[in-house]
């Protein structure tokens, strides 16, 4: 999972646009991290960022925000053998201590300014890999015990509305999306126990076909 934060791959993707709201702490964490490729991406980052100050492109609106639907479909089979054979979900499922760290940064600057946080689990098929379920439960219990987690990962979708295990299609994340606008219409956040009244909400939920 650490690879996620400073391997090649991802560097060279996000740090182009992260870097500018990045502090000196964060880049010398990626540096001291990987080293030699941070190195290679810091010179591409801040050639492409000139190039943006030089257009005047200043717009971070297509990289930040909004949604990018996915339009693919799957069946249950499908789901079962990527769960089976996908090695980036096994070799991903690890816990890194760096993300919780980072989490708890987000955490506090959030509180710090009156911002309130929720933790939310987005729905998820039913052969997606679970195996650090405890270890995620444990560090919520641990580190975060005052925050509500919103936990829809069980909401009853069939595998059409899923463009993988770990994620809804276009069409599962609109059913989804008006059902969870009618949780706030009946005002889940002004409840007392918001996880409880989530369970309940999704109790009364059938499959949709």
């Amino acid at each position: 999972m650490d690879d996620w934060i400073w391997g090649y791959e991802k560097l060279n993707q996000f740090l182009p646009w992260h870097s500018s709201f990045m502090n000196n702490e964060d880049l010398k964490f990626l540096l001291k991290k990987n080293n030699s490729d941070f190195i290679r991406v810091i010179s591409t980052s801040t050639l492409k960022n000139f190039k943006r100050i030089l257009t005047f492109d200043y717009s971070i609106g297509k990289k930040f925000g909004g949604y990018k639907k996915m339009e693919r479909t799957s069946t249950a089979e499908e789901l079962r053998k990527e769960a089976l054979h996908n090695p980036e979900i096994k070799d991903s499922i690890g816990i890194s201590d760096n993300n919780i760290e980072y989490l708890q940064k987000m955490v506090d600057y959030c509180s710090q300014r009156n911002v309130n946080v929720y933790f939310i689990r987005s729905p998820q098929h039913q052969y997606y890999v679970r195996s650090n379920e405890r270890q995620l439960m444990a560090i919520k219990i641990d580190k975060f015990k005052n925050i509500d987690l919103l936990d829809f990962d069980r909401f009853p979708l069939k595998a059409k509305y899923f463009a993988d295990a770990g994620h809804l299609n276009a069409s599962g994340a609109t059913i989804f999306s008006n059902w969870f606008n009618g949780l706030l219409q009946k005002g889940l956040l002004t409840q007392k126990s918001k996880e409880d009244f989530v369970k309940k909400e999704l109790e009364t939920v059938k499959k949709i076909k």
